[in-house]
């Protein structure tokens, strides 16, 4: 393996903002709900990503050694009272490195991570028409539960 996963942290900001702005502009290509500029990326790492990264939760982030990051995942526990839930928000890896099992690892870490802080349930979702995102999710072990249905106002 010539890569390493960390935990994010503040010092990742940036990363994380790159990471997930480009996550959001592949899921654009399926969903024309997403809102994909750096402003929402910006927002869902100040606001969701990194305080979950400071409890310990799954954001994690693979890198090059000494080299740029290669992927992220973003798996946070909701804030709900009673069992801890996570939402899967993505895994990104970047094209260069996909289908060399940088995915797979960063899942395998978080969640590993996530039974260790004691969440019981993973939530997440992937657009009808992302076959290889319903696929990575049906590959670890998530089945479907139901057809979420969405009204853009």
């Amino acid at each position: 393996m010539t890569w390493s996963l960390q935990p994010a942290t503040t010092e990742d900001r940036q990363t994380l903002v790159d990471l997930y702005l480009a996550l959001l502009m592949h899921l654009a290509e399926f969903d024309a709900a997403v809102t994909a500029t750096d402003a929402a990326a910006q927002w869902w790492v100040d606001h969701v990503f990194l305080p979950a990264a400071g409890r310990g939760e799954p954001v994690l982030i693979a890198r090059e050694p000494a080299g740029p990051a290669i992927g992220g995942i973003f798996w946070p526990v909701g804030p709900q009272p009673g069992p801890k839930i996570a939402f899967g928000y993505g895994t990104y890896v970047v094209p260069g490195w996909r289908r060399k099992g940088v995915g797979a690892a960063l899942r395998e870490a978080a969640l590993l991570r996530l039974k260790g802080i004691g969440a019981s349930l993973l939530v997440g979702c992937a657009h009808l028409n992302n076959e290889p995102g319903r696929q990575s999710l049906l590959s670890f072990g998530m089945m479907p539960a139901a057809t979420l249905y969405y009204l853009k106002l």
